[in-house]
């Protein structure tokens, strides 16, 4: 194909389709092959940097629309201190927000200043409609989170998130029966289940408990440290959890590489958190009920379930023990079924 006539060695310093024309530096913007209009950018005199600066300005796009506010967030110092996780998921919204068809686009051509409670309230009910109530809850949640990174900034008036009532989402119940921990433990490999050991013991969460490391592990027990806005609290130690961490130690040792983390993968590095959501489905999948042995889960569980599990099981203060600062939380990780006296 050919690639048209190359540039004179002057221009070519210069951005794409950028001339000097009549005693001044010109854009030719083009559309589909074709030429849609001719801007100024500076004269003749002007250097290469003040040409490159006044291209940038025009054809970087609106700023005063939602995809440019979110790009903004996204290059921030604050999105990047979050945990890959949560920028993985935030990167997912971003694209199905901004992508979302509207009546005359797309929602990140929207300008910031049409964006109202009412507009909020409409993306979220059309959208619990397409891809349900929950995704819809955490796509206008990035939307918010991103408002009011504007508005600390002087970028926005306010943030229309505020005050839009989210979808009703249903509270997670499932209590993990002690036999179904022992079932799925005894099948379990040593990995995984040093990993149900921890997080039951401590209350952790999968990604605080793949992210522990050998300098975790002090004298009087174990550092945890917790995520999401949760305490970070020492674990003493028990015979139990050091059971646990010493069963994590003793595997995978005869990797080449051997990092700092107590939980590994075969190549000795840190156990990534789709290797073992891939290792639990596996692991579940031959726990389920089986009607040749006549054993089995009639109803699965997940590695989440086992930090609620912890809190459910601990006899003492469960807001302490879940390291939780709000105590509504405490109340969605207490499952056991509660034992009340009949009345007298």
């Amino acid at each position: 194909m050919s690639r048209g006539r190359p540039r004179k060695p002057e221009n070519r310093a210069l951005p794409a389709y950028v001339y000097l024309s009549k005693g001044r530096y010109v854009w030719r913007e083009h559309k589909d092959g074709k030429q849609v209009r001719e801007v100024v950018l500076a004269p003749a005199s002007a250097s290469m940097s003040t040409i490159w600066e006044k291209y940038e300005q025009i054809t970087e796009g609106p700023k005063n629309t939602f995809r440019w506010l979110a790009e903004l967030y996204l290059k921030s110092g604050q999105y990047k201190e979050k945990s890959q996780k949560t920028q993985k998921d935030y990167a997912y919204y971003h694209e199905n927000v901004v992508n979302a068809a509207v009546k005359d686009g797309k929602f990140g051509d929207v300008q910031l200043a049409k964006i109202t409670p009412g507009v909020v309230r409409k993306y979220l009910d059309k959208r619990s409609d397409q891809s349900g109530p929950v995704l819809a809850n955490r796509e206008v949640a990035y939307m918010s989170v991103v408002f009011s990174w504007g508005y600390e900034r002087d970028l926005v008036k306010q943030n229309p998130c505020k005050g839009v009532r989210r979808n009703t989402e249903k509270e997670r119940t499932r209590y993990v029966e002690d036999w179904e921990y022992s079932y799925v433990y005894a099948k379990a490999p040593n990995n995984v289940k040093a990993a149900m050991e921890i997080m039951y013991l401590c209350r952790l969460r999968k990604i605080e408990v793949l992210s522990l490391t050998r300098r975790d592990m002090k004298p009087e027990g174990l550092l945890c440290k917790r995520t999401k806005g949760s305490k970070t609290q020492m674990v003493p130690w028990s015979d139990r959890l050091r059971a646990a961490v010493n069963l994590a130690l003793s595997e995978n040792t005869e990797a080449v590489t051997q990092t700092e983390y107590i939980l590994r993968g075969r190549d000795g590095n840190k156990v990534r958190s789709s290797s073992f959501d891939t290792a639990w489905q596996r692991l579940i999948a031959k726990c389920m009920w089986s009607e040749k042995t006549q054993e089995g889960l009639k109803e699965s569980f997940t590695p989440h379930d086992l930090k609620a599990k912890g809190v459910s099981d601990f006899e003492g203060d469960k807001r302490k023990a879940s390291g939780h600062k709000d105590p509504r939380m405490t109340e969605r990780y207490d499952r056991k079924l509660e034992e009340v006296p009949p009345t007298r």
